[in-house]
């Protein structure tokens, strides 16, 4: 943009003045009313705020689809929840049974403490892409192919998750304290899940079926019984399995037991994805979330701090930080972009209003002469100044007419970046016209005022 602007307000003057016609012009004795000298001006003020105000109308579609990004609802409302990661070590906690009681013993622990509200463990985030499985349905026809199967993103939550962030069940019911190892194997779908895969018919009830990895009640199961087994993706046909894995399991049944509102489990910019919950003990992780709701963020902070000196006294937690400090910094860099792109959409605002106002300012001195004339036949000042306002102003306005053009040529190119914003998007299109049109009609002013106390006289002199 910079190098055609320059290239454009350069050598155009330049040719001019090469092929002599504003010589000519002067020689003709009517200075900067010659009909070639008229029209180039014409051509450097709409060609000027054409460019401005395509890069404008860019800018605010860029700054629409920022904040639409980070206006994006996330499915839950925990601003002030404090959430820490507590991850288990190997040495002393090598059996995953073990593990999943450890770490519900640490949520029911947090939950004694004073000033509490609720708490629960994820082992991913909202915003994080959690790892990702094929799936079954049962009762349905098997895929011909394994990599044919759907697939969707597997999350682990304890009871009382959902809850404590606040994210809605949709149906169903959430987890509880009695969905441990032994009992039946459930899972929670995500809206996005069940009006994919069950679009006519509830959910819950339905069983889904997978054997990725061993996951659920029979990894559990599996590892009591003294296997290595480790969290793996499925192989390919062909691919030997790495060492010290079991075979691959049967699929395991999993009723859907609830349906939950849609989290975002993606960045950003992304279609929330189909997912799965996994109750924590059922499915546990070393690492947990810990989520924590309570009357202030020293008492959460204190009550972790206290259960894991009373659960697992060793193991450290990682620094505390509230959903909203964390969403914060989640979204630091687009909020900066948002920014940037206001503050370049203001400069380029500025800098064309100046170069209509040098313009008009070069105008009105080129029409020195014929504005001397028309006050001298009787002109009111008054009429002088509106007359060189509604020339600029028409000039504006094809020049305006002309970027929103250019904007609409490059559509294509601006609807790669774009996230549910039209690059004919009204609002953006009219407050970007809007601005440059009033920065461009304030900056007609000085040279339409200046073109009112021109002296006639001075005026005929000239000549």
């Amino acid at each position: 943009m910079i190098v055609t602007t320059t290239i454009f307000f350069g050598l155009v003057p330049a040719l001019v003045l090469l092929k002599g016609q504003l010589v000519r012009g002067l020689r003709s004795g009517e200075r900067g009313s010659s009909r070639g000298t008229r029209r180039i001006y014409a051509v450097l003020v709409t060609g000027e705020v054409a460019l401005a105000c395509a890069l404008l109308v860019s800018s605010a579609l860029l700054v629409r689809t920022v904040g639409r990004i980070v206006e994006t609802p996330t499915g839950i409302q925990a601003d002030d929840v404090v959430i820490s990661s507590v991850q288990l070590p190997n040495v002393g906690y090598a059996d995953w049974r073990e593990v999943a009681e450890v770490h519900a013993n640490i949520l029911q622990e947090i939950r004694r403490q004073p000033g509490v509200q609720s708490a629960g463990g994820s082992a991913s985030l909202p915003l994080d892409i959690g790892w990702r499985t094929p799936f079954g349905i049962y009762g349905t026809p098997a895929p011909a192919r394994p990599e044919d199967a759907p697939q969707a993103q597997l999350h682990s939550v304890s009871d009382g998750y959902f809850s404590t962030m606040h994210a809605r069940m949709a149906a169903g019911r959430d987890f509880t304290e009695f969905d441990f190892a032994d009992s039946t194997a459930v899972v929670i779908v995500n809206e996005r899940f069940a009006a994919q895969y069950f679009p006519v018919e509830n959910a819950v009830g339905r069983v889904v079926t997978t054997s990725a990895g061993g996951v659920g009640v029979y990894r559990l199961r599996e590892l009591a019984l003294g296997l290595n087994l480790v969290r793996i993706r499925p192989r390919p046909a062909g691919t030997p399995p790495p060492p010290n894995t079991p075979p691959d399991l049967p699929p395991t049944r999993f009723e859907i037991v609830g349906v939950v509102r849609d989290v975002r489990n993606v960045p950003f910019g992304q279609a929330v994805e189909p997912a799965i919950y996994f109750p924590t003990r059922q499915f546990a992780f070393r690492e947990q979330f810990i989520a924590v709701r309570a009357f202030d963020r020293n008492t959460a902070i204190a009550a972790i701090r206290q259960a894991l000196a009373n659960v697992a006294p060793g193991v450290p937690m990682n620094t505390p930080l509230t959903w909203g400090e964390r969403f914060a910094a989640r979204t630091a860099q687009p909020r900066m972009l948002m920014s940037i792109l206001i503050a370049f959409g203001g400069l380029a605002a500025l800098l064309a209003a100046l170069g209509v106002y040098g313009l008009f300012s070069w105008s009105v001195a080129l029409r020195k002469r014929e504005l001397a004339i028309r006050l001298t036949l009787g002109a009111q000042p008054a009429e002088v100044g509106t007359m060189v306002v509604r020339d600029g102003a028409t000039l504006v306005a094809i020049g305006l007419i002309a970027g929103v053009v250019i904007v609409q040529l490059g559509r294509g190119a601006l609807s790669r970046v774009l996230y549910e914003v039209s690059p004919s998007d009204t609002t953006s299109t009219v407050a970007a016209g809007g601005l440059l049109l009033v920065a461009a009609l304030v900056a007609c002013v000085p040279p339409a005022l200046r073109a009112m106390r021109v002296d006639p006289v001075e005026g005929l002199r000239a000549e």
